[in-house]
């Protein structure tokens, strides 16, 4: 996970549990020189079908907030978001 995460946030890079479903998925803040993100660690190999679906919804209107993907790994089930606040 580290390497995918700091090439977006820089090393080092912190990690906050954020949210924590037991066989589902982990979410995570990941914090570093560059920024802040949100990280999403899934249990299956839903990664594909969620960047599939947060880059449809991108280009539809600006409300409400989509955040944008800026990396992701089938292998490690890893997906890298931008955060929205």
């Amino acid at each position: 996970m580290n390497g995918v995460v700091e090439r977006v946030v820089g090393a080092p890079a912190f990690f906050e549990e954020l949210k924590h479903k037991p066989g589902r998925r982990l979410t995570v803040r990941a914090s570093g020189p560059r920024g802040t993100v949100i990280v999403k660690l899934y249990r299956s190999d839903r990664v594909l079908a969620v960047v599939e679906r947060l880059t449809a919804l991108a280009d539809g209107p600006p409300e409400p907030g989509i955040p944008e993907v800026l990396a992701f790994d089938p292998a490690e089930r890893l997906l890298v978001l931008s955060e929205l606040r």
